[in-house]
């Protein structure tokens, strides 16, 4: 970045005399280019720049502040954005007016003390103009914390919070269905399909590169304690570089790699987050339009806006603070909607509206940055597995995860219900873990240490199933009716057999599955109409 001498060239006389009224000096020298130097010396003196720092109003320490954070520069823009622009005026009106007298904003106050320059500088996308602090007087200003008494945003009214939604450990019982659906090639439904889960597995070390399960992993997290899980999923989320939060925002499109640094914008939330008074519930829209006002680049600390190819779900580019809201505003409602809800660090409300109004940070927040072990609010895994004699397999989801886990490697999965997880023995299901090493014995064994009991048919059929090595089958075939004897024999007769299968009486035969409309027409061509009922 230029230095003060720099910064401080293209300014005239009488500029320069402003600066040096607001510092207490005099400046001295025959010509301006000497008083220019002479003056710049005089303002990086370490004991005089604290002063006039020191001295400043808070909003403008503030600036400074945001302005060290952000390595010395912000995009122009975003900075007068939030503190303010500098009156366009000619020499005789400045003169005239004194903006250093009687500034209207933090910008003009800190620009006409020579704190604040105003250029250009190279980026990705080429020349971008920021606010800087000249390098010079950078390195010996005290350094400055933002001066923050009123925490972001507003406490949510009560309205707001009518219908909260505490945050819970559930996320360990939906990855215990990820990974069981993962090792025998299952569906999932569409909320277990969010790429949130499938990154959050990976840092936590229990798939390879591949994103196949890693066993031994999986062993040891499926029965360590839940508090204990929680903590490593949060805490894997938090500090892993390769769960990019930015790339899951719903409403964004990535087009290329995206420069952006996941780690220290997640440590950027938290230092926003922890001003917050603790158990409080927030309102959500106010909370981000706060950060927009007072730190909007806590996201982008070199305050480019042009090098992120960002694109909405429709495909336009959002390039420039001028779109704020669609990034940074959607970014934040995500993580705090989101990630931060499921693993356990906020609760949520909603008011009147469907749409989450207010947030808290949870009963477990503290205990997870802490890396401490949560405790209070867990679920018990001790509930029990139920078995019916029909072969349908219920398991609550209390259960210990890794009966759930090693159950549902043996068995069709059918709809579950809210606390509810519901399985079904099948041949196929059973053909399907003998395929990957398993055996009826140890599923019986698995069942009999999870619940209160086999029914006695369950366990003849399984290791009857077992000893036969098939079972009975059910099978639908679509069924013809002809209106005579005569008409299927000649149906028989005709290009049309391959499509029989076998006959019911002297009227009725089945057909394959599929030939329904072949057949029909075949029988047009032989002078009879029909049609699929």
């Amino acid at each position: 970045m230029p230095n003060l001498h720099h910064s401080l060239q293209d300014h005239d006389i009488g500029h320069l005399r402003m600066v040096a009224e607001r510092w207490g000096v005099e400046p001295e020298g025959a010509n301006l280019r000497t008083m220019r130097t002479n003056l710049a010396d005089e303002l990086l003196e370490p004991e005089l720049a604290e002063e006039v720092v020191h001295g400043l109003p808070a909003d403008a320490r503030n600036a400074l502040a945001q302005l060290q954070q952000n390595l010395g520069r912000i995009d122009w823009v975003q900075f007068t954005h939030q503190y303010g622009e500098i009156r366009r005026m000619g020499r005789s009106q400045r003169d005239r007016i004194r903006p250093d007298r009687e500034p209207v904003s933090t910008t003009e106050i800190l620009y006409y003390r020579a704190l604040v320059g105003r250029a250009y500088f190279d980026t990705n996308t080429g020349p971008q103009e920021f606010a800087y602090i000249p390098e010079d007087l950078l390195a010996i200003m005290p350094i400055l914390a933002p001066e923050s008494d009123i925490p972001l945003g507003r406490p949510a009214a009560p309205a707001e919070t009518a219908a909260p939604q505490l945050a819970s450990d559930q996320l360990l019982d939906t990855l215990t269905t990820i990974l069981a659906a993962r090792r025998i090639n299952q569906d999932l439904p569409g909320s277990h399909q969010s790429p949130f889960y499938a990154s959050l597995l990976q840092a936590l070390g229990l798939l390879d590169a591949g994103g196949q399960p890693l066993t031994e992993r999986i062993r040891d997290f499926l029965a360590a304690p839940r508090g204990q899980c929680m903590r490593d999923a949060f805490q894997s989320w938090r500090i892993s570089p390769d769960h990019n939060d930015l790339h899951h925002v719903p409403s964004l499109t990535p087009d290329g790699d995206w420069p952006n640094d996941p780690v220290r914008e997640r440590e950027a939330l938290f230092e926003l987050l922890h001003g917050l008074p603790h158990g409080e519930w927030w309102n959500l829209p106010a909370f981000i339009s706060a950060i927009k006002q007072r730190q909007p680049g806590f996201l982008r600390p070199d305050g480019d806006y042009e090098s992120w190819y960002l694109q909405d779900a429709d495909g336009k580019f959002l390039t420039g603070f001028e779109f704020w809201d669609q990034v940074e505003g959607a970014w934040l409602a995500y993580m705090l909607t989101g990630p931060l809800h499921w693993l356990g660090y906020v609760d949520l409300a909603r008011g009147a509206a469907e749409n989450i109004s207010a947030f808290r940070l949870s009963r477990w927040a503290g205990g997870l940055w802490d890396a401490a072990v949560p405790k209070a609010g867990l679920t018990p895994e001790d509930g029990r597995v139920h078995i019916r004699s029909d072969g349908q397999i219920n398991i609550p989801r209390s259960a210990p995860r890794t009966a759930r886990y090693q159950v549902a490697r043996f068995c069709r999965w059918d709809e579950p219900k809210p606390e509810e997880y519901r399985y079904r023995i099948t041949p196929s299901s059973l053909e399907r873990a003998k395929g990957q090493g398993l055996t009826v014995d140890h599923f019986i064994q698995i069942l009999s240490a999870h619940s209160d009991g086999i029914p006695p048919n369950v366990t003849k059929a399984l290791k009857n199933w077992q000893a036969i090595g098939h079972a009975a089958k059910i099978e639908t075939h679509p069924i013809l009716r002809l209106p005579a004897p005569e008409v299927l024999d000649a149906l028989r007769k005709s290009r049309a057999a391959r499509f029989l299968g076998t006959p019911l009486n002297t009227t009725t035969i089945t057909l394959k599955p599929g030939t329904e409309e072949k057949v029909l027409a075949i029988l047009v061509e032989m002078g009879y109409l029909g049609e699929v009922e």
